[in-house]
């Protein structure tokens, strides 16, 4: 099992903007200040687009990167050969919402972004 690559994390915001990369040196200071935000922790495969929806929903930046960390690296080598990464988002859900209920919230809200993308 390899470690996780440092550039394949990254964090959105609830609007889709990118917050941070590991790749920015600014990473750490757009996020001391989010110790009071909740996360979902997003799965997708980058090969084929598809979402594997919310894994988790977790409070405050410190727990978020841990928790993507810790589903970084019990991923097996075949799963991220396939295409599967992690990706967290900000998001208003609480936390320890069911990652099932948190799923079908967040298409929700997409779907209507996109509805209202398409109106204008």
């Amino acid at each position: 099992m390899s470690a996780p690559r440092r550039e394949d994390l990254r964090t959105f915001s609830s609007d889709g903007a990118m917050l941070c990369s590991s790749k920015s040196s600014t990473r750490k200071s757009k996020m001391t200040n989010k110790a009071d935000h909740c996360f979902a922790i997003i799965r997708f495969n980058e090969k084929t687009y598809m979402s594997g929806g919310v894994m988790a929903v977790v409070k405050g930046t410190e727990s978020a990167q841990r928790a993507l960390n810790d589903f970084e690296w019990c991923q097996s080598q075949e799963d991220r050969s396939s295409g599967w990464r992690y990706f967290l988002e900000e998001t208003d859900l609480q936390p320890g919402t069911d990652p099932a209920k948190a799923t079908k919230l967040r298409q929700l809200r997409l779907d209507l972004q996109e509805s209202q993308a398409k109106s204008f």
